[in-house]
C-alpha cells in the first residue's frame, strides 16, 4: 500500500481529481491534502508518505524547492498547467510530471511505474549486494552495499568507491543508481555525489567527510534533505548561550 499526500499551492479543482484518483486506484492510501508549502511539508516530515504530489506553478516550485525541503523523504509527481518545464521537472529529480488535466490513463500510467519501482527497491532491501556491467564484455562485478564509500557521476557513468580502495566504472545515470540504493541508507549529497550514510565521519558547515578522508560540498538542492535526515540521529539538545 503506497501513502499518498497532496500539497497545493492554493486550493484548486485539480488536487480534487487526484483525490478521486488515488480513492479509485488499489494499493493507494490517501493521506490528507494540505494548502501551502510550510503546512504541507511540515505534514510530510512527520507522516512520511511514500507519494506527494504537488499542485502548484513552476515558479512557486521553485521558490518552494520541494526537492530540497522534502526530497530525500518522499517521492514528489507534480501536478501543473504548465507544459513547457518537464525536463526541468526531471533535472530536479521529480519522479514524474502530470499536466492538467490529468486522466485517469495518466495517472495511473504514473502509479504503476512507482509501484514497479517501490517492488524492485523492496526486493534490494533484502539483499546486501548487487551487480554492475564491467567496461569488458560480458563481465560483471559483485559490489557489496557495505563495502561503498561513495559513488561519482560523470556524463553518462558512474564510479563506485569501494573501501578497498577500488573503483569501479559501468554505464548507468547516478540518478538511476540512486533509485536503487536511496531506501539503503544512502543519500545524495550533490548533483555529482551519492554517499554511503554509515561511512558519515563528521559533517562541518555544508561539507560532509566520509571513510574519513574524503570530503564533499553539500549541495544546495540537497542541504535541507541531507540536514533534516541528520537531525533525527543527533543526540542532546543545543546548548544557548
Amino acid at each position: 500500500m503506497l501513502k499518498c499526500c497532496i500539497i497545493e499551492d492554493q486550493p484548486c479543482y485539480s488536487t480534487q481529481v487526484i483525490k478521486n484518483h488515488i480513492s479509485d486506484t488499489l494499493g493507494l492510501e490517501f493521506a490528507g491534502s494540505f494548502t501551502g508549502f510550510g503546512k504541507g511539508f511540515d505534514q510530510v516530515r512527520r507522516s512520511i508518505p511514500d507519494v506527494c504530489f504537488i499542485n502548484a506553478s513552476m515558479q512557486r516550485i521553485a521558490e518552494a524547492d520541494p526537492a530540497g525541503m522534502i526530497g530525500s523523504l518522499t517521492t514528489i509527481v507534480l501536478i501543473t498547467e504548465e507544459p513547457n518545464y518537464a525536463l526541468e521537472a526531471y533535472d530536479n529529480e521529480f519522479f514524474d510530471y502530470l499536466l492538467m488535466p490529468v486522466s485517469y490513463k495518466r495517472f495511473l500510467q504514473c502509479m504503476n511505474s512507482l509501484k514497479k519501482l517501490a517492488k524492485r527497491l523492496n526486493g534490494y532491501s533484502r539483499e546486501n549486494h548487487f551487480f554492475i556491467r564491467a567496461e569488458s564484455r560480458g563481465k560483471f562485478i559483485r559490489i557489496n552495499y557495505s563495502d561503498i564509500i561513495f559513488i561519482e557521476g560523470a556524463l553518462n557513468y558512474i564510479q563506485i568507491h569501494l573501501t578497498d580502495g577500488t573503483k569501479h566504472k559501468t554505464y548507468i545515470s547516478l540518478t538511476d543508481i540512486y533509485m536503487n540504493l536511496s531506501q539503503l541508507k544512502f543519500t545524495r549529497i550533490h548533483r555529482s555525489y551519492i554517499i554511503n550514510n554509515e561511512m558519515i565521519t563528521e559533517v562541518n558547515g555544508n561539507e560532509v567527510t566520509v571513510n574519513g578522508k574524503f570530503t564533499f560540498g553539500i549541495g544546495a538542492a540537497y542541504k535541507n534533505g541531507f540536514f533534516e535526515s541528520l537531525t533525527t540521529k543527533v543526540i542532546g539538545a543545543r546548548k544557548t548561550a
